[in-house]
């Protein structure tokens, strides 16, 4: 079964109108009892951050800021105010959904007036350069919201602007989609933007579609989504990391949830017996990933900082019986998210007040994904440790050149640490990429060759992979060589170990086999944020409540902190510290190991 073949040729006939559509979100109890949930001020800081921007003025979207990225690159400037104005849309939206928000009408319908007029709804990294338009992520986000909001508040709203909503919608959403000499490369993506993309269409259509126009819309969004589910492996990891499965999946599962209203139960995607385990492997990937006490597993373009989607994870806890352990104070709040995505947002406030909370249930300390080739290691010095580390090649979603990298976390200290995605401009999805710092694998855990780090493509992978597992711990065996692209370079075999307690102390093996007699340099580099110093035999890493000791064999080396300062994702600029052990030798075979103990930091006083 496929959900081509589950959506196309639907019978819509019988199903109710968009007013059976999330009557959790009507209901005034939920809201009642978001506002009076032991611990939380969700709804009482919602409704002060909507207060403070009904006294502020709705800022313009300046046609130069959007130019841009035409003339310099920049996306940063334009997406700045574009999101902004989607703050208010959602900030405001939702206040007057709680009871006695109706104060927040007339803020609500200026920025929505606004919204209408805008002359694209997609952002300019994504539009013909021609046209200055597309259907992309954030206009079918957008259209999304103005039909959710509609749905929800139209009867509040003045008839005039709920008229004007409903047209703006389909002339920009729904009839584009429609088109049938209308195709976009996401309609095949096996990665986020085919769930977003088809998913913000299809919760539009379902707010504002019947009969034959929704039997269509639902058709063609089948096979989209089916090539969603194909960029996950079988092992249920997600290789653009937490961020991507977030915005992906929440979408991928708001569509579904919503069908299921439309349909009055009778299309059940999330519960249908022919997708319901593989898709409980993708709700567990929360659980599957996550390392120390805020860090989760992550590789290419995830977020340096992650928190989880409570709207999210209680509607798959309370299908799946997952995700869990997730601490409720890693819990995404509406502040989080720059982007402002009223879809997840709204669950997230009526979702989570029905769902049940995440099981705390403990992770198995040792695990192998095999299609994904990664490795994740926990274990305890009084508060979480993790090691993740992986395979995989440097061809994957939102790749960056880091194979047989990995990450080191104990508590909230990422000691080994991978930087994240970058910044975004015009030049970072371009030929240009492997030029960043931190799509390179110059920011990675990995050996440099001669001068040389590893290169791009899917056949740049890891070979003759292996992963034992046993009481003493667990070893991934891997070999890089193929990554780098040497002719001279036979082999370049890697273990990575850890021990009865997981990542408490790691071995790292490193053997060279070259194919002449010349001098070669090996820079073993391992990257972190946090301070470091040299010290006998290697560095010393300290975090706040944690340190990590590394040391190598054999001897003759020598080492070099190198700060490097980056543009992460978010942010001002950071600066990360490459740890390098520099050997040389003109021998055909050289072996290197390192060792790696965490240690628990020990205060004045005695006390951790």
């Amino acid at each position: 079964m496929t959900l081509a073949a589950l959506l196309g040729g639907l019978d819509t006939r019988g199903w109710g109108d968009a007013s059976v559509l999330l009557p959790e979100a009507r209901d005034e109890k939920i809201w009642e009892g978001e506002k009076a949930a032991a611990g939380t001020r969700r709804i009482e800081d919602l409704l002060a951050w909507a207060d403070r921007l009904a006294a502020e003025p709705d800022k313009a979207l300046a046609f130069t800021s959007f130019l841009r990225f035409f003339r310099d690159g920049d996306r940063q400037e334009y997406e700045q105010q574009y999101f902004q104005r989607r703050r208010r849309l959602e900030v405001f939206a939702l206040a007057a959904l709680t009871p006695g928000g109706d104060r927040f009408l007339g803020p609500l319908e200026n920025v929505v007036a606004a919204v209408c007029e805008e002359s694209t709804w997609s952002l300019p990294a994504h539009v013909d350069p021609q046209t200055l338009d597309a259907l992309d992520l954030f206009a079918a986000e957008t259209g999304s919201a103005l039909a959710e909001i509609r749905g929800l508040l139209g009867p509040k709203l003045s008839p005039e602007l709920a008229t004007r909503m409903g047209r703006e919608v389909r002339r920009r959403i729904v009839e584009p989609f429609l088109d049938p000499k209308a195709h976009w490369s996401w309609e095949t993506a096996p990665h986020n933007w085919a769930a977003v993309c088809a998913g913000g269409v299809g919760l539009a259509a379902l707010w504002a579609l019947e009969g034959p126009e929704l039997t269509r819309v639902l058709g063609r969004i089948g096979p989209i989504l089916d090539a969603y589910l194909s960029g996950f492996p079988a092992d249920g990891i997600c290789l653009e990391g937490m961020g991507y499965w977030t915005y992906g999946f929440g979408y991928f599962v708001a569509f579904a949830e919503l069908l299921r209203d439309r349909s009055g139960g009778q299309v059940d995607i999330l519960r249908h017996p022919a997708f319901k385990e593989r898709l409980a492997s993708l709700a567990a990937f929360p659980q599957t990933a996550q390392i120390g006490n805020k860090d989760f597993a992550r590789f290419s373009d995830a977020l340096a900082e992650y928190r989880y989607p409570p709207g999210l994870v209680h509607r798959l806890t309370e299908i799946y019986g997952v995700p869990g352990p997730l601490p409720a104070d890693q819990a995404e709040d509406l502040a989080f998210d720059p982007c402002c995505r009223w879809a997840r947002h709204l669950r997230d406030f009526v979702w989570s007040a029905t769902g049940p909370q995440s099981q705390q249930t403990d992770a198995e300390a040792r695990r192998w994904f095999p299609d994904s080739q990664w490795m994740i290691l926990r274990g305890t010095l009084g508060e979480p440790i993790g090691l993740a580390a992986k395979g995989g090649h440097n061809g994957e979603p939102h790749n960056h050149n880091d194979v047989g990298s990995f990450q080191l976390v104990a508590g909230d200290d990422a000691l080994i640490d991978d930087l994240g995605a970058g910044r975004y401009d015009r030049g970072y999805f371009g030929p240009g990429r492997y030029g960043y710092f931190v799509t390179s694998s110059a920011s990675h855990s990995v050996p440099v060759v001669d001068g040389q780090g590893q290169q791009p493509g899917p056949d740049r992978r890891a070979s003759s992979v292996e992963f034992q597992k046993g009481p003493a711990g667990a070893r991934l065996s891997l070999d890089l060589a193929g990554t780098y692209g040497l002719t001279g370079l036979e082999s370049l075999h890697r273990t990575i170990e850890g021990g009865a307690n997981g990542p408490e102390r790691v071995l790292i093996t490193d053997r060279f086999r070259f194919l002449d007699q010349a001098r070669h340099e090996m820079r073993e580099r391992f990257v972190t944020r946090l301070p470091a110093r040299s010290a006998p035999g290697g560095f010393v890493v300290t975090g706040q409540r944690f340190s990590l000791e590394i040391s190598a064999t054999p001897p003759t080396f020598r080492t070099e902190i190198t700060p490097v300062v980056f543009s992460p994702h978010r942010g001002d600029d950071q600066t990360a510290f490459c740890l390098d052990f520099v050997f040389s030798t003109d021998e055909p075979e050289l072996q290197l190991r390192f060792v790696f103990v965490v240690k628990k930091i020990v205060q004045e006083n005695g006390v951790n």
